[in-house]
């Protein structure tokens, strides 16, 4: 419904060139990396003078490589990651590359990632991240037992953050929608000159994997709840699932 209302919306005002952005990262959250690709090339070709162009640049170079990799990888499934429409206004994307979240890259226990994410909010201080990770391969067989206890969870986020040290740590609930296979984990960390807190996740939805990591100012209330954003995440590959 969202690509659709962009689409009209394009129509109707087809100067609204932030609309090409967000059909892109609609389009890229639903598998369709080639409709992403296309946007995100007419916002550079139609905004030469943005101050968002070398971020958009960025973006279209990581779909590029993408979109080479599938073609590589007939078989490879592309699985669904949060959108920007997903968070409160203030959020915006952070470059993947900037957080190591490249596709393929092997973060151990058998874990690959499949589709990164990343978002931020600089006034709030919030930075949101993760991947999701195929649990199957193209035929659906088994890809192999992937058990996610705290401690991998704790190893994921120290080696997402640069190892940064732990001060205090507790399991965080999650929504019980997300079924029995989930982890939730909240630590606070000694970052700079601040405490900061960063609440985790990890749900299996059918044949994927996910981990959403939510860094906040500790004593602070997140704009968005690390639970909230898991519930739309797994609607999403639900939803995806359903449609194959």
């Amino acid at each position: 419904q969202a690509i659709q209302d962009f689409d009209a919306a394009l129509e109707r005002f087809p100067e609204f060139l932030q609309v090409y952005l967000d059909r892109s990262l609609a389009r890229y959250a639903t598998g369709d990396w080639t409709g992403a690709q296309d946007d995100l090339q007419q916002y550079l070709q139609l905004a030469p003078e943005s101050e968002e162009r070398a971020a958009v640049t960025e973006l279209a170079r990581q779909l590029e490589a993408q979109l080479a990799s599938q073609l590589d990888q007939p078989s490879r499934t592309a699985y669904s990651a949060l959108d920007l429409q997903d968070f409160p206004a203030g959020f915006q994307v952070i470059p993947l590359a900037e957080l190591g979240l490249t596709e393929g890259k092997s973060v151990g226990n058998g874990i690959v990632i499949g589709q990164g994410f990343a978002y931020g909010n600089p006034e709030q201080f919030e930075l949101v991240w993760g991947f999701t990770t195929p649990l199957t391969t193209g035929d659906q067989q088994p890809a192999g037992e992937i058990e996610v206890h705290v401690e991998e969870l704790l190893t994921l986020l120290q080696a997402g953050t640069g190892g940064i040290g732990i001060l205090e740590q507790d399991e965080l609930s999650l929504p019980a929608a997300l079924g029995s296979d989930r982890v939730g984990l909240t630590v606070v960390t000694a970052a700079e000159t601040r405490k900061t807190r960063v609440d985790a996740a990890y749900f299996r939805t059918e044949g994927v994997g996910s981990f959403i990591f939510l860094m906040y100012p500790d004593g602070a209330d997140p704009a968005v709840e690390v639970g909230v954003l898991a519930s739309k995440l797994d609607d999403r590959i639900t939803q995806q699932q359903e449609t194959k």
